[in-house]
């Protein structure tokens, strides 16, 4: 068994510490209920199913890639080692700023990434990150509040290898972004990113 209640308890007593001394403790307390209500909602139905779907496709990957900047790095190196104790994948957790010193140089065709996406400063970042690794040819799993035009479906028309991401994301031109598709939750998105094949882009199911 996994103990990421050891993570989630640490989390919730800071939290509830940190507005209790902004003199905010009841805000705390409904914020902690609406997350549990959030992560009960995603391991039901049609989410659940998409969950499974997802953890189908990585179980049969050797390696994974966590990708987070600010606080989300530390539950991306948090995120890393709980697939690596649960999966045995090899799993690594990393800023997404310092993909270019060495990294990127682990990400070849269909490698599955994490991008957490926080509505924060480090948004615009953390995509940058995710784009980066998208050129490359890996496979991207967004989590985020809200859908990012950085991880929406290509369209099929276009020839393979080929992108307008200025367009997309408003980043520079970089080589085309595989096929993507979100699953809504009420506090966020998880998004997995499909493959193209010829020319068309297929969707996991939901």
């Amino acid at each position: 068994m996994l103990a990421t209640k050891s993570l989630t308890a640490k989390l919730g007593v800071l939290l509830l510490t940190a507005y209790a001394l902004a003199d905010r403790f009841d805000d705390a307390s409904s914020l902690l209920s609406r997350t549990a209500s959030d992560v009960n909602d995603m391991l039901h139905g049609d989410r659940r199913a998409h969950l499974q779907a997802i953890a189908k496709a990585l179980a049969a990957k050797d390696h994974l890639f966590v990708l987070g900047r600010g606080a989300s790095y530390a539950l991306a190196l948090e995120t890393a080692l709980k697939i690596k104790e649960v999966s045995y994948i090899h799993a690594e957790g990393f800023a997404s700023g310092d993909l270019k010193h060495g990294v990127i140089a682990l990400i070849e065709h269909g490698t599955p990434c994490i991008a957490l996406v926080p509505k924060d400063a480090t948004e615009s970042d953390v995509l940058a990150g995710a784009l980066q690794v998208k050129a490359r040819g890996a496979t991207v799993i967004g989590i985020s509040p809200v859908a990012h035009a950085a991880v929406r479906p290509s369209h099929p028309s276009r020839r393979p290898g080929r992108c307008d991401a200025r367009r997309e994301c408003g980043a520079r031109a970089a080589p085309r972004l595989r096929a993507r598709s979100f699953a809504r939750t009420r506090s966020g998105h998880a998004s997995q990113l499909g493959e193209e094949r010829h020319g068309e882009v297929t969707q996991p199911a939901h």
